[in-house]
C-alpha cells in the first residue's frame, strides 16, 4: 500500500518542489528538481527489500555527497560572519537616494568569483544590472511637494533641494537668541506628509562662515537652524543631507554636524569641488587656493572614515584636468557627480553632449557606481534631455562591461581567498574557472612548446609523461595538454597522468575518462598530489599545475610544486616555470571601511586586518607604481633530501609617492608568471594579459589608514614564513610612520599544508 501510495503522492508535490527551486541558487534547485525522481526510483527498486548491485549504490551515494555538498556551499553565505546590521546600516551607494540600503540588502546575494580570483564571499552588497541613479538639483526651489512631482514627470530618480528658502535663513539669523523659543515651531517648513522621503536629497543651508564669527548670538542661531534642518530630515527618513564646504576650517562644523548624523539612518553627504578653488580668507584679507581633497582628507579622520560620510563632486567647467588628480578622487567613497547644465554643449541636431575632458570623468563616476545629479537655477520642462543623454551614456558603458564575463559585481569587491588545500570546491566554481578560454590557451602554448623541446632533445623520450596536479572538476588542463599534443601528432605518446584531491571530482573526472578521453592515455587519480606515488615509480617528463593565487604563491604553489620533484626527471619540466609577486600602495577607503565594519562585529578585531584578501577594484587610486616583491622557480634547486624548502623569505620595498598627497588604506598584490618559454601570464596593470578575467588582485590591508604626502617615502616590509604545517605572511610599515607586525606568527590567518 505505501509503495503503491507514494510515488503517487510525490508526484502530486513535484509542483511545489519545482516552484521552491525556482527561487534558490543552482544547487538548491537541483536538489528540489530531482528529488522526486530519486525517490521514486528507490521505492520502485524497492531500496529497502532488494539487495542494490554495488556500482548502482555507489552512483546513488555519490550523487547525494555531491547534491548535499553544494547545497551546504550554496548555503554558506556568512563566511565572514558578518552581522546583519551591517548591511542595513551603510552608505547610500551608486543606486542613488531612491534604493534604501537596506532593501538593497535583502534583495542581494553573494558573487562567487574566485580568489584567485575565484571564489570567496563578499564582504559587500552584490547588485547586478541596476543602473545608477540620475537625480535632479534645483539651487532657487524649496517646494519639495511640487519639485518632485515635475522631477517624477521628467523621468528623474531624485532631487535635491532646501528644506527652507535663502531669505528665510537670513531672518532666523538675524533672531535675537530670546525669540528662537516662539519662533522654532513656526519655522515654514514643509511639514506635510511626503511618500517619497528616499527619493529626497536635503541641501542644508550655507550657514558655514557663521561658526568662524564673533558674533556669539549669530553662532547660536546658526547651529539651531543646522539642529533643526538636521532632525526633521532624519525624522521624515530623507535619503541624504548634503552640507557645502568652502572653507578648508571647517572643523568645527563638521564636529558639529556628524555626531547627530551617526545617531540616524541618514548619511551625509560633502559637497566640494572637484578641482582647486581659490577662496577669500576674511580674517587674513587675503585669497588662498585651497585643494578640495586635502579638506576632505580633514573632514573623513575627524568622521574616523565612517561608512555615512561620503563625498559629492561639483565638477567645474575646466579644459583639461590632470588625470591623477580624478583618478584619486575616484578611491574615495564617493557618493554622487554633480554636473551643470552649463557643461553640455548643443549639437547641429539639437543634441546634447558633453566634450572628452567631462565625458571621462563621468564615465569614471559610473564605473564606480556614483549617482549623478544634474543641477540648474530653475526648474524647465526640458531637462528631461539631460538625464535621457547620461543614461545613453550609462548604457554604452553596460555594453562594454557585458563583454565581459565578471564585470557585473559591484564597486570593490572583497572576498576571501580560496584554499584548495583546505577546502573542496564546488561544481559552481570549478565551471567559473573554465570560462575563462585565455588562460587555457595560455597553457594549451606553454604546453605545446615544452612538448616540441621534449622531442627535440637528441634522446627524446618515447612515451612523455605528463602529470596534471590539479585537475579540476572536468578536466581543463588535461584538455589543453591533449590539443597541444594533437599539434604536434604525438598524441599517441602523451600518457597523461590526471591527479585531483577532491573527491567531489571523482564522479566527473572518471565520467570524461569513459566520454571524451576515451581510447587516450589518461588515467585519473583522487589523491593529493604532494603524496602521489606514479604507477610502477617511473619519472614523469612534465608536470602542469594552475595553482597560481591572487598573489602567486598564496595557494601555496611552491609548496605542492616542490613536493612534484619527487618523480620528475632531473631534466623534467614544471610548467608554470617561474612566478613573481607584486606590491603597490594605494587608496581604496571603500574596502577599508568594509573591513572596518567587519572587525566592529568580530570577536577580534585585529585579526581582520591580519590576512590577505582578494578585492575585486573599481573604486581605488594606485599610489605609485608596483615593486617585485618574491619569485619562485621551478625545478626548485633549493629543496633539502626531503624536497622541502626551508627559507625564511623576507623583503623591504621602498616606494616614493610622486603624484600627489594621499591616504594608504595598503597594498594590491599581482603576479607575473612564466609558463614556458616566451608563453607569459600576468595580472599586473601594465601589461595584463588580455581579456584574462581568472585572477583578481590580492589586497594586503593596514589596521589604521595613514597620510602620505608628496616626497614621503613608504617603506614596506615582508615575510613569508612556513613551518611544518602552516605558511604565513607578515608585514609592517617602517615609513612614513612604524606600525606593528600584521598578522604575527600566524595568530591571525594561515595557509594549512
Amino acid at each position: 500500500m505505501v509503495r503503491s501510495t507514494l510515488p503517487l503522492f510525490i508526484s502530486l508535490c513535484s509542483p511545489i518542489l519545482r516552484l521552491s527551486a525556482s527561487s534558490h541558487p543552482p544547487a538548491i534547485a537541483a536538489f528540489f528538481l530531482s528529488f522526486p525522481f530519486i525517490l521514486t526510483l528507490l521505492l520502485q527498486l524497492g531500496i529497502q527489500s532488494v539487495r542494490l548491485h554495488s556500482s548502482l549504490r555507489h552512483f546513488i551515494f555519490l550523487y547525494f555527497f555531491t547534491i548535499i555538498h553544494n547545497l551546504i556551499h550554496e548555503l554558506d553565505l556568512t563566511l565572514l560572519n558578518l552581522n546583519p546590521a551591517m548591511l542595513t546600516v551603510g552608505p547610500v551607494y551608486g543606486n542613488g537616494p531612491g534604493t534604501s540600503t537596506s532593501r538593497r540588502a535583502n534583495s542581494s546575494s553573494t558573487e562567487k568569483s574566485r580568489g584567485k580570483g575565484k571564489t570567496g564571499t563578499d564582504v559587500s552588497t552584490v547588485e547586478k544590472d541596476v543602473p545608477p541613479c540620475i537625480g535632479l538639483l534645483i539651487e532657487n526651489t524649496f517646494d519639495m511637494g511640487n519639485l518632485l512631482r515635475r522631477a517624477r514627470l521628467q523621468r528623474f530618480e531624485f532631487i535635491c533641494t532646501l528644506m527652507k528658502g535663502d531669505q528665510v535663513i537670513k531672518n532666523l539669523l538675524n533672531l535675537q537668541p530670546r525669540k528662537w523659543e516662539t519662533e522654532i515651531c513656526t519655522l515654514p517648513t514643509n511639514r506635510r506628509t511626503i511618500d517619497f522621503q528616499k527619493d529626497i536629497v536635503v541641501v542644508l543651508p550655507d550657514v558655514e562662515n557663521c561658526f568662524h564669527s564673533d558674533d556669539l548670538d549669530l553662532l547660536e542661531n546658526s547651529k539651531c537652524i543646522l539642529q533643526v534642518q538636521i532632525q526633521d530630515s532624519l525624522d521624515k527618513n530623507m535619503a541624504a543631507i548634503i552640507i557645502q564646504i568652502k572653507n578648508p576650517e571647517c572643523e568645527e562644523l563638521i564636529k558639529f554636524v556628524f555626531p547627530m548624523i551617526e545617531r540616524g539612518n541618514t548619511t551625509l553627504w560633502v559637497q566640494l569641488p572637484m578641482v582647486a578653488y581659490p577662496y577669500m580668507d576674511n580674517e587674513k584679507r587675503y585669497r588662498i587656493v585651497v585643494d578640495p581633497w586635502i579638506v576632505w582628507r580633514k573632514i573623513r579622520n575627524i568622521c574616523g572614515s565612517s561608512p555615512k560620510v561620503g563625498i559629492c563632486l561639483k565638477m567645474c567647467n575646466v579644459s583639461a584636468i590632470q588625470e591623477h588628480v580624478t583618478n584619486r578622487w575616484f578611491g574615495e567613497s564617493i557618493r554622487c557627480l554633480f554636473l551643470d547644465t552649463s557643461l553640455f554643449i548643443v549639437r547641429k541636431d539639437n543634441r546634447l553632449e558633453l566634450d572628452g575632458v567631462h565625458l571621462k570623468i563621468v564615465k569614471s563616476a559610473l564605473n564606480v557606481e556614483a549617482s549623478l545629479c544634474v543641477s540648474t537655477n530653475t526648474m524647465r520642462d526640458d531637462l528631461w534631455q539631460y538625464k535621457d543623454y547620461l543614461e545613453e551614456v550609462n548604457v554604452s558603458m553596460e555594453r562594454e562591461k557585458h563583454r565581459r564575463v565578471m564585470e557585473h559585481c559591484r564597486n570593490n569587491y572583497v572576498l576571501y581567498p580560496i584554499e584548495p588545500l583546505k577546502e573542496n570546491l564546488s561544481n559552481i566554481d570549478y565551471a567559473e574557472f573554465e570560462k575563462d578560454s585565455i588562460k587555457y590557451n595560455l597553457y594549451e602554448d606553454a604546453i605545446y612548446s615544452a612538448l616540441k623541446d621534449l622531442i627535440s632533445r637528441p634522446l627524446p623520450p618515447l612515451i612523455i609523461n605528463v602529470v596534471v596536479a590539479g585537475a579540476g572538476m572536468r578536466g581543463p588542463l588535461v584538455d589543453s595538454t591533449l590539443r597541444a599534443s594533437y599539434r604536434l601528432s604525438i598524441d599517441f605518446r602523451v600518457r597523461i597522468h590526471a591527479v585531483e584531491r577532491n573527491v567531489t571530482t571523482s564522479y566527473s573526472l572518471f565520467l570524461c575518462n569513459v566520454t571524451k578521453w576515451k581510447d587516450r592515455n589518461v588515467k585519473v587519480y583522487i589523491t593529493d598530489m604532494r603524496r602521489w606515488t606514479p604507477p610502477r615509480c617511473i619519472k614523469v617528463d612534465l608536470v602542469v599545475s594552475e595553482l597560481l593565487g591572487s598573489f602567486g604563491d598564496n595557494e601555496l604553489s611552491p609548496e605542492c610544486l616542490n613536493a612534484c620533484q619527487r618523480f620528475l626527471k632531473p631534466d623534467g619540466i614544471i610548467i608554470p616555470q617561474e612566478y613573481s609577486s607584486y606590491v603597490q600602495p594605494i587608496m581604496c577607503l571603500d574596502a577599508w571601511q568594509l573591513l572596518n565594519q567587519k572587525a566592529i562585529y568580530n570577536k577580534v578585531p585585529e585579526s581582520v586586518y591580519g590576512r590577505v584578501y582578494v578585492v575585486y577594484q573599481k573604486g581605488v587610486y594606485h599610489i605609485t607604481e608596483p615593486q617585485k616583491l618574491a619569485t619562485f622557480k621551478h625545478p626548485n634547486k633549493h629543496l633539502g633530501p626531503d624536497f622541502v624548502d626551508r627559507r625564511q623569505l623576507k623583503f623591504s620595498r621602498k616606494f616614493t609617492v610622486t603624484n600627489q598627497h594621499a591616504t594608504l588604506h595598503g597594498f594590491l598584490g599581482y603576479f607575473s608568471a612564466k609558463l614556458y618559454g616566451n608563453v607569459y601570464m600576468s595580472t599586473l596593470p601594465a601589461t595584463h594579459s588580455p581579456n584574462m578575467i581568472s585572477w583578481y588582485p590580492a589586497m594586503v590591508p593596514l589596521k589604521l589608514p595613514i597620510d602620505v604626502n608628496l616626497g614621503d617615502e613608504i617603506i614596506l616590509k615582508f615575510w613569508r614564513k612556513h613551518d611544518t604545517k602552516r605558511v604565513w605572511y607578515e608585514w609592517c610599515l617602517s615609513s612614513p610612520e612604524s606600525t606593528n607586525k600584521h598578522n604575527l606568527n600566524g595568530k591571525d590567518y594561515c595557509y594549512w599544508q
